[in-house]
């Protein structure tokens, strides 16, 4: 009997649909990151994306949260930054579930170190592997260290 109702219960996590949100400026980088997210198996993936950050604020208001959101860090419109800012204030539950990704890693901050040393931020262009990490970590949703 408790074999079946851990079955059943496992049966439900994996119908379970996660919501992610991507977030970037070049669509062609979105489109990229959801062919790679297609790959990972044993999740229901319901993706959404957003163009810059303060797009992805109204998308997060709209969304009423999300799963896990990977976002470019530099961006016009709302940097990466700003919109973890944005959740980390509105949805403070939800920070340990933000992501980056860059393709300027000479750039890297104070911010940058911190997400780096969390394992929440990989270089672009980045592997199927390094995506599907990153994307474990923020689901994982481990409570983030305070820069």
């Amino acid at each position: 009997m408790a074999e079946k109702e851990t079955q059943n219960q496992e049966t439900d996590v994996q119908k379970k649909r996660v919501t992610i949100l991507l977030v970037d400026d070049m669509p062609m980088i979105i489109s990229m990151i959801r062919r790679q997210i297609s790959v990972i198996n044993g999740k229901n993936y319901d993706i959404h994306s957003a163009n810059s950050g303060n797009d992805a604020i109204k998308k997060i208001d709209e969304l009423g949260g999300f799963d896990a959101l990977l976002s470019d860090l530099q961006m016009p419109n709302g940097s990466g930054k700003k919109l973890y800012n944005y959740i980390a204030e509105k949805f403070p539950h939800l920070e340990a579930h933000v992501g980056f990704f860059t393709g300027d890693p000479g750039q890297y901050n104070g911010f940058a170190r911190t997400m780096i040393a969390q394992e929440r931020l990989i270089n672009k262009p980045f592997t199927t592997t390094q995506l599907r990490n990153l994307l474990e970590t923020v689901l994982e949703g481990k409570s983030p260290i305070k820069s």
